[in-house]
């Protein structure tokens, strides 16, 4: 099957997943470990519900969750999605030079290569 049926296909099941009642309603740490994880799939899904959690969380934990999701999306070949999350991640920790690393990263993917290198430059 072509690499983008998966890539949505992907997405669906973990979205399907974040929003079903299947028992998947893991405890912060535990969300927060596997939003640190590899598994891409695994990833997205733990880092979803700890930004839609929005419990009294720090901007600086929100947007590592931000960070995490945004790799997920950018392994996934979900470009658009990575750069939103990493946007929203520098917006949280400005200070914070992965942010833009990261989505430089992701503008490089994209072939846009002049707002890659001007991240590249604030990070």
């Amino acid at each position: 099957m072509p690499k983008a049926f998966h890539t949505h296909f992907s997405a669906l099941i973990a979205l399907t997943l974040i929003g079903s009642g299947n028992g998947l309603n893991a405890q912060p740490a535990e969300d927060l470990e596997a939003c640190k994880g590899k598994d891409a799939g695994t990833k997205l899904v733990a880092c979803t519900r700890i930004i839609e959690r929005g419990e009294a969380m720090l901007a600086k934990d929100r947007a590592i969750a931000l960070q995490e999701r945004g790799y997920a999306y950018l392994a996934g070949g979900q470009l658009d999605s990575a750069i939103a999350d990493f946007e929203l991640a520098i917006a949280l920790n400005p200070s914070d030079a992965s942010g833009f690393l990261n989505r430089g990263n992701a503008y490089a993917v994209k072939g846009l290569l002049n707002r890659a290198i001007a991240d590249y430059d604030q990070a």
